[in-house]
């Protein structure tokens, strides 16, 4: 390795590399800080030996090789890694000393660069004299003809490429001049003439690049550099708004060589923008043909975004304008949605297109014509709950319900329909009141000879000793969960502090009394807790769910969650939330739970979730769906009529108006989509 005011850096580098190294070899090109006594201090006291050369800096090729020349005098040194000190080395396997009898061969390829750009680059080699360095600037290792070359997998080891770095202040000038004089000394030298062209590119001299890159692509030379020298081309006749010559320049790309799809996606991305759907979908079907037939993981300067989702990003667009299917349309946008390597950005814009290809389960729930005598008497009773009883408080909306059936009996629902003092406007603002003020009617409904029938009713009772001095009056989003005897409930509050919290309990409807209220608390807690739902597990004793990313699985003790056990779940669940308490289906635990859009205003959209009600590993999700295509949707009520094979769903529509729905598992079963 070689160094010139690397103290910012260093140390971060000798860190990464420290599990794998048993010395070093480093020259100092001329630096001015404390880079040296970094070095010397921080192996030093890792017990690490070694030396630093001091040279002054020539080209990159020259400098190389010298480093590389002490090496050859070092015992006990049978190979070498090859790093800048503005790198890292990321180490992903635990066995590194059988890692090392591994190595055989007299060269190692190492994926280098981030997540979204990379290549292989010659990153270990064989401690031989005969190596050496070749080029004044983006030098390369050259080897005999019979140097027998290997390559390391990523998932062995990768090298993140940070390219902070202390002399990249004037990187461009220093590598077109010795790029320049290179040539003088070797006229016509292919990879010269390459860099030069990169280096006119990178610092946005374009007419100067497109003329080098002309002259590159005149004297042939390796196919990668070559495709990369049309492709760039094209790339530099784009920011000089030539569009005409960029689209030519990506197909002579193709033309050139027909396995990489990084051109291809140019010219889709720029037909996506100019409108012209059609010319963009044609190319598309071409690069998802060349992505499905040849790997690409050995490009030169790959782009893996484009491979790994840029390119299916943009037919989350076009096909809204093709008339794509829009159950494929889904699938791509879950598919996407589930990239670790996804942007914000991106992942932003899926969500906000999302809502042109969503199904509405309404569609697929039990329409009244189609409903028995006992489902339509229950829904009756449900609509109608709190209607009396709220004429004595005037300026109340209803709002979300949430019920919880008893699986004992199975012939007993609690249902609690929330009602508000405030009202969302046509723009998804809240008109707040003075206070915020939340009643709740808790409802039984029970089943005599077939037939639902309210049982009774009233104004739920709840702990109001956080009213006073607070904005918020009451308890909010209550959640139900029935247990033998004993029905618990979860809410939100919002303390004097100002804080949002979690309060939990049980609830005796025999006497309408809150038993055992208590506000819940948890390790490191946020300003804002909410969402937390309850199941009942194998072993029926009732958990909590915090958060779905990883999934957290709490025990209450006494006023804490202690958290169980964390499993890592898909990265699709990073903004999930919980709506609904789980449910028993099977052999699985089932949740709806909700995701929210900030766009010009809110969108919400819905996903049932299933895992396992022993481990708690994830079984199954279904796409995102809504429940009747209203904006602003949400619920607290998921519920399973074993008998009947179907759910029932309460949730409510722009916060004021409270609704049921009845859905055949069936129809539920078919939205669920493969995992990977």
């Amino acid at each position: 390795m070689i160094v010139k005011n690397e103290s910012n850096i260093i140390v971060r580098l000798l860190e990464t590399v420290t599990p794998l190294i048993d010395s070093y070899c480093i020259c100092d090109t001329g630096s001015t800080d404390n880079t040296i006594n970094l070095i010397e201090d921080y192996c030093n006291k890792n017990n690490i030996p070694g030396k630093i050369l001091k040279e002054p800096f020539k080209d990159f090729g020259y400098n190389r090789s010298f480093a590389l020349r002490g090496c050859n005098n070092m015992s006990n040194v049978d190979y070498i890694l090859l790093m800048d000190a503005d790198m890292k080395l990321e180490i992903k396997i635990d066995d590194i000393n059988n890692f090392k009898k591994t190595l055989t061969k007299d060269a190692y390829y190492v994926v280098q660069g981030t997540n979204d750009f990379y290549n292989n680059n010659i990153r270990i080699i064989r401690n031989d004299p005969k190596y050496s360095y070749w080029g004044v600037t983006h030098e390369y290792i050259e080897l005999p003809d019979t140097a027998l070359i290997d390559n390391i997998s990523s998932n062995v080891m990768f090298i993140n490429d940070i390219g902070d770095g202390g002399s990249k202040a004037d990187k461009y000038k220093r590598d077109i001049e010795l790029l320049k004089q290179g040539l003088i000394d070797n006229p016509n030298n292919s990879r010269y003439l390459f860099y030069l062209a990169n280096s006119y590119r990178d610092s946005q001299q374009y007419e100067e690049a497109i003329h080098t890159y002309t002259q590159r692509i005149t004297i042939e030379g390796w196919i990668q550099e070559t495709w990369h020298s049309y492709y760039s081309m094209a790339n530099c006749y784009m920011k000089i708004n030539q569009h005409e010559k960029a689209i030519f320049y990506w197909l002579e790309a193709y033309q050139y060589m027909p396995t990489r799809i990084e051109n291809l996606y140019k010219i889709i991305n720029y037909y996506r923008y100019e409108k012209k759907y059609g010319l963009a979908l044609l190319f598309y079907e071409l690069a998802i043909k060349i992505r499905s037939q040849y790997s690409h993981k050995n490009h030169l300067f790959l782009e893996n975004d484009i491979y790994e989702h840029k390119l299916d990003y943009e037919m989350s667009i076009i096909g809204y304008y093709t008339n794509m299917n829009k159950s494929k349309m889904i699938i791509m946008c879950m598919m996407l949605l589930n990239k670790k390597s996804i942007t914000v950005s991106i992942s932003n814009n899926i969500f906000n297109n999302y809502k042109y290809y969503c199904l509405h389960i309404k569609e697929f729930a039990i329409k009244n014509t189609d409903m028995n005598s006992r489902y339509t008497s229950l829904l009756h009773i449900l609509d109608n709950i709190g209607v009396e009883k709220m004429k004595e408080h005037s300026g109340m909306y209803p709002s979300t319900p949430s019920l919880s059936i008893n699986k004992d009996t199975c012939d007993e629902i609690y249902v609690c329909k929330r009602y508000i003092n405030y009202k969302i406007d046509e723009n998804g603002e809240y008109i707040n009141q003075e206070n915020i003020i939340t009643l709740n009617i808790f409802a039984v409904i029970k089943e005599a000879h077939g037939l639902w029938y309210l049982h009774d009713e009233f104004v739920m009772d709840y702990n109001d000793e956080y009213d006073d001095n607070n904005m918020y009056k009451g308890i909010e989003d209550v959640k139900l969960l029935h247990m033998p005897d004993t029905i618990y409930y979860t809410a939100n509050r919002v303390s004097n502090a100002g804080n949002f919290c979690v309060e939990h309990g049980a609830y005796d409807y025999t006497t309408n009394k809150i038993m055992e209220s208590t506000m819940l608390s948890i390790d490191n807690p946020k300003k804002y807790e909410k969402n937390w739902t309850m199941f009942i597990d194998s072993t029926n004793n009732y958990k909590f769910v915090y958060e779905w990313y990883p999934l957290t699985i709490c025990n209450k003790n006494n006023d804490k969650l202690d958290i169980i056990t964390k499993i890592e779940m898909p990265i699709i669940f990073k903004k999930l939330r919980g709506s609904t308490n789980g449910i028993i289906v099977g052999d699985e635990i089932w949740f709806l739970c909700h995701i929210v859009s900030y766009e010009k205003r809110r969108y919400y959209y819905h996903i049932i979730t299933a895992i396992d009600k022993t481990t708690y590993k994830l079984k199954k999700y279904t796409q995102f769906f809504t429940f009747e295509k209203e904006i602003v949707e949400y619920s607290l009520g998921f519920d399973y009529f074993e008998k009947e094979d179907s759910f029932i769903i309460s949730y409510s529509t722009n916060d004021n108006e409270s609704k049921y729905m009845l859905i055949n598992k069936s129809s539920v079963d078919n939205l669920f989509i493969k995992l990977d």
